[in-house]
C-alpha cells in the first residue's frame, strides 16, 4: 500500500558471518483520479418558483474512479460533497466538481445548469414588443422585433436543438425536422430572459 517501508536485509555467508543493511521502499501514487460530470442541464421552473431546489443526487457526478482511495469530492457551488438541497438561480450556472485522492492528486469536471423562469404566454411577449407566431405550428415559427436577442430552443427533456443570435427584425425559425411535441423558446438580451412554450404538431 501507499507509504514508506523500512526493510532490514540480513546477509549470511553460511559460516556464521552476517551483515545487516537497510532499505527504504516508498510507494507513491502518481495516478490521477477520474471524475465525470453530467451533460449540461436545462431546467424549466413551475409557476411561482424563483429558484430550482436540487433533489437528491440528481446533479452530483455521474462517475468517480481512482486506483487507490479518494479523500474528497467537492463542488464549488455550495462547497459540499453533494448538491442536494442547493438552490440554483434563474440563468446559467457553471458548477465544477473536484475529486482528490489520498496522495493529493486532483481531477475536475464541470457542467452548466440553465434554469429558466416559468414560461410566459404570447401576450406577455407582446408587452415587450416581441411576437412569435403561429403557435401551435408545423415547426416553422416567425419571430418579430427580437433583433439582437439570443434564442435557444430546447425540447421537453432540456436538450438544446437550436441556438443562435437573431440578426433581423423579423426572422423565421425552422424546427420542422424535430418530432411533434412541446418545445421551449428562450429569449435573452441585456438581462431580459423570456421563455415561452410552443407546440409543434
Amino acid at each position: 500500500e501507499q507509504g514508506t517501508y523500512n526493510i532490514t536485509w540480513i546477509f549470511d555467508d553460511g559460516n556464521g558471518n552476517t551483515v545487516n543493511t537497510f532499505q527504504n521502499v516508498i510507494i507513491d501514487d502518481h495516478t490521477m483520479p477520474t471524475i465525470t460530470c453530467l451533460d449540461n442541464q436545462t431546467i424549466n421552473l413551475n409557476d411561482g418558483e424563483t429558484v430550482y431546489t436540487v433533489s437528491g443526487t440528481e446533479l452530483d457526478p455521474a462517475k468517480v474512479n481512482d486506483n487507490c482511495n479518494t479523500t474528497s469530492i467537492i463542488n464549488d457551488f455550495n462547497n459540499s460533497s453533494t448538491l442536494e438541497g442547493a438552490e440554483i438561480p434563474v440563468g446559467t450556472t457553471t458548477i465544477k466538481w473536484t475529486v482528490t485522492d489520498n496522495a493529493g492528486n486532483e481531477a475536475t469536471c464541470s457542467f452548466d445548469v440553465t434554469v429558466n423562469s416559468s414560461t410566459t404566454g404570447i401576450a406577455d411577449l407582446a408587452e415587450i414588443g416581441i411576437n412569435i407566431y403561429p403557435n401551435p405550428s408545423t415547426g416553422i415559427f416567425t419571430i418579430e422585433n427580437a433583433k439582437a436577442y439570443k434564442i435557444t430552443i430546447s425540447d421537453i427533456k432540456g436538450k438544446i436543438i437550436y441556438d443562435k443570435k437573431i440578426e433581423n427584425s423579423s426572422e423565421q425559425i425552422d424546427i420542422s425536422n424535430q418530432v411533434n411535441g412541446v418545445y421551449f423558446i428562450k429569449l435573452q438580451n441585456k438581462g431580459v430572459v423570456k421563455t415561452i412554450k410552443v407546440i409543434k404538431k
